[in-house]
């Protein structure tokens, strides 16, 4: 068979099946094959057996990659013995070496545990928004949830809400009232193994703004026509003004060299995507001209 066929692991399993019909013993992954036993005097004969079949199809094996009479073994990622199987050792070292999260843990205090299901599930919601506010500004997203009566939060009688719901809807109202059902089942966890590497800060824009001041880039690009129209834009919740871009619909910074590789490494550590995307991300968050 030619390699590099799209279909060629398939059709070789299809062969391999073909090739061990009958002997309840074997399990073949491709071209791994599992001899299971329970004495040596049957491991012995299963193999005879084994190799008189691959023998009639004219299959050869390499000796130096076969495993024999061994009380366990590795095999399609797991250790196999006569205890069952396992994930090998090395599989679970990052679970078992995860550093316990010190900083990142919301627990309810003990007024919030007296909550309604819907109570809780709307401060869930606000907690994030509010967490993830740096990364949500100026931007169109979808909140979903598995609590289908929050689907008509922003849709029901304002009186109905109690003081504490009606601060909660006013405050993720500011970013984004599209709440969406999902069931439960279909809910995808997240997966922390992926991210257990530490989460690359967002560039603080009272610090960004004061180096601002110092740097010369910005003298620059102010005396440059470059299509940049920067000028400088109170920091919500501050009287700090830092330099921001007014020309697109979007408000953006202006960063500046010695701080792109945190910006960067920001947004591009919150899903790895790919070179078009992370400059797309960047982009649409800050000022980086000939990214």
């Amino acid at each position: 068979m030619p390699f590099g066929l799209s279909n060629a692991a398939q059709i070789f399993q299809r062969f391999i099946n073909k090739v061990l019909h009958g002997l309840d013993f074997c399990y073949a992954y491709i071209d791994d094959i599992l001899v299971a036993l329970t004495s040596k005097k049957e491991h012995e004969e299963h193999l005879r057996q084994l190799f008189s079949r691959l023998d009639a199809y004219g299959i050869r094996i390499n000796p130096a990659k076969c495993v024999f009479g061994a009380k366990e073994i590795k095999f399609l990622g797991y250790l196999v013995s006569e205890q069952g199987t396992k994930p090998l050792p090395e599989k679970i070292e990052a679970i078992k070496s995860f550093t316990k999260p010190t900083n990142a843990n919301k627990k309810l205090s003990a007024a919030q545990k007296k909550y309604s299901p819907y109570d809780r599930e709307l401060l869930a919601i606000y907690t994030a928004v509010k967490h993830y506010r740096h990364i949500l500004e100026g931007r169109t997203f979808t909140i979903y949830t598995d609590h289908k009566l929050l689907i008509f939060a922003f849709n029901q009688d304002p009186l109905r809400s109690s003081p504490r719901q009606a601060r909660y809807l006013e405050y993720i109202g500011q970013f984004s009232t599209d709440i969406r059902y999902i069931k439960g089942k279909d809910n995808m966890v997240a997966d922390m193994l992926s991210r257990v590497e530490a989460i690359h800060k967002a560039i603080d824009l009272e610090t960004l703004a004061q180096k601002q001041e110092k740097n010369s880039e910005i003298k620059e690009i102010l005396t440059a026509n470059n299509g940049l129209l920067l000028n400088q834009m109170p920091i919500p919740g501050s009287t700090t003004k830092i330099y921001c871009d007014t020309v697109a619909p979007i408000t953006r910074p202006y960063v500046f060299r010695s701080l792109r590789w945190q910006a960067f490494q920001s947004l591009h550590g919150l899903a790895h995507p790919g070179i078009k995307a992370s400059a797309k991300l960047v982009m649409q968050r800050y000022v980086w001209p000939h990214i």
